[in-house]
């Protein structure tokens, strides 16, 4: 197989569309972008993407991640520790990616990965629309979604029980004698938030308990967001005892923030976390939390991709997982110690 050379003036333009953070390289049946003066070298590019593919025999694999703009959070870490064990077991590469949680970047990133000739994909896509999902699912086979599900690609979806892992931990601190819950929630709109302020809402419900809408605190989902959600606790008039927050690393940074003001936990007020890091059960105290199966989760979802990969289809399974609420020492009764 042959490859013509590009000249200057075409390399030039391809580095102008590069620079604007244009990715749309080889999707020229998908996605519609001014490049036609570009496009003799973007078939190239496509041709020999495929010529090597299919000499090499090795697939790439790769998970693409979004996270709060750094690839090194410990939840995503944990994710792509999962993706990477299947990929080294079956010899194949990894190539990794995020997002920032941002539609354009989940686009451009994707569009970016399968112009590497990845080919076996696990996607933590948060924003990007259901539709565009299922335009690029259909332009990937081995494309597999981890911690959300489409039902139109459910055998491709690999996610967790939101709703009912979140219901568990309200539950927990309802036991415990707590009444005055506040919910820090993350400060995005995605599938995570609306299904865990579900399941805090159905279980105050079900102690006869309406959560006012200033219960629910919203701030970013990380240590600077834990630490506004504290100052924001402890200017309200509400009195809580207990808060249930997004996820880990939010609660070590209410802690640290609230540990800075002596308010003494879990005594004056008890914290559930979400995640299960690492960093849950070396905080002080150690964190009260929720694992969540991360790591089994996205091992699935790796031999998921390579098998579609492979066969190109899977045999009909459901792919959710249950989440354990993991007890530490960060939740007290109420009136035990209360004002120590």
């Amino acid at each position: 197989m042959r490859f013509r050379l590009a000249n200057s003036i075409q390399i030039t333009r391809l580095k102008s569309l590069i620079k604007i953070g244009i990715s749309h390289i080889n999707n020229l049946n998908i996605f519609s972008w001014p490049i036609r003066p570009c496009q003799p070298i973007f078939i190239q590019l496509c041709q020999k993407k495929k010529f090597l593919s299919t000499t090499t025999g090795n697939p790439h694999f790769f998970t693409f991640k979004i996270s709060n703009g750094f690839n090194t959070a410990p939840f995503f870490s944990r994710l792509a520790r999962g993706v990477e064990e299947v990929a080294r077991k079956k010899g194949a590469k990894l190539m990794v990616c995020s997002g920032g949680h941002q539609e354009e970047l989940e686009k451009a990133g994707l569009d970016f990965l399968i112009n590497q000739g990845c080919e076996a994909i696990v996607a933590h896509i948060t924003r990007m629309s259901e539709a565009e999902i299922l335009r690029y699912a259909a332009h990937t086979p081995g494309l597999v979604l981890i911690n959300r599900y489409l039902p139109a690609i459910a055998n491709r979806c690999v996610w967790l029980d939101n709703t009912r892992a979140a219901e568990a931990s309200t539950h927990y601190l309802l036991q415990n004698g707590h009444t005055r819950i506040a919910c820090v929630t993350a400060k995005l709109s995605i599938d995570d938030k609306k299904q865990r302020l579900e399941g805090y809402r159905a279980a105050m419900a079900s102690a006869g308990i309406t959560v006012p809408a200033d219960w629910i605190i919203s701030v970013p989902f990380d240590e600077e967001g834990g630490e506004l959600a504290a100052e924001k606790l402890l200017a309200s008039d509400q009195n809580f005892t207990a808060v249930v927050t997004f996820n880990d690393v939010m609660a070590a940074g209410m802690m640290r923030s609230l540990h800075q003001r002596n308010i003494s936990l879990p005594e004056q007020l008890s914290i559930v976390g979400f995640d299960d890091v690492v960093l849950a059960r070396y905080l002080y105290p150690s964190l009260t939390t929720v694992h969540y199966p991360i790591e089994r989760m996205a091992r699935r979802a790796a031999n998921i991709a390579l098998l579609l990969h492979a066969q190109g289809e899977v045999s009909p399974q459901i792919n959710m997982f249950s989440a354990d609420l993991v007890i530490r020492d960060s939740v007290a009764q109420v009136g035990k110690n209360r004002g120590k």
